[in-house]
């Protein structure tokens, strides 16, 4: 817990103190997403269930008498988790596709909205 706190203040500060550094902003944006699609499964309230493709299958209404996508509204979410548990791919997929898919919207509003990258991934960090 200690290096992603240290890690929080970092990223901070290094926002904070080169606000207009683009590649700086993206360098972040990237070792934050890797932290994130690399993290421990005991990281985060959510990231157990996500591990779990057949509990995750099941909570988004999936039987193998329904449809190809159950009762969820979740199309993409539930593919995923099809493929990965008919093609038996880890688990860590799942939070991989989440992160990148996360990181790269964070990178396409930033850059629509032509704010500062560093003052982005702040924004981001401080209220997600």
């Amino acid at each position: 817990m200690f290096f992603y706190i240290t890690l929080f203040l970092i990223v901070i500060l290094l926002g904070l103190k080169f606000p207009q550094s683009k590649t700086l902003g993206v360098v972040l944006m990237w070792v934050l997403c890797f932290l994130s699609m690399f993290r421990a499964d005991s990281v985060g309230t959510d990231t157990f269930a996500y591990m779990d493709v057949g509990g995750m299958l099941y909570s988004y209404g999936f039987n193998s008498g329904d449809s190809l996508f159950g009762k969820s509204s979740e199309l993409i979410t539930v593919a995923i988790y099809l493929i990965m548990y008919y093609y038996s791919l880890s688990p860590r997929l799942a939070i991989v596709f989440f992160s990148l898919v996360t990181f790269f919207f964070l990178y396409l509003s930033l850059k629509k909205l032509k704010l500062s990258y560093c003052i982005g991934v702040v924004t981001f960090l401080v209220f997600f």
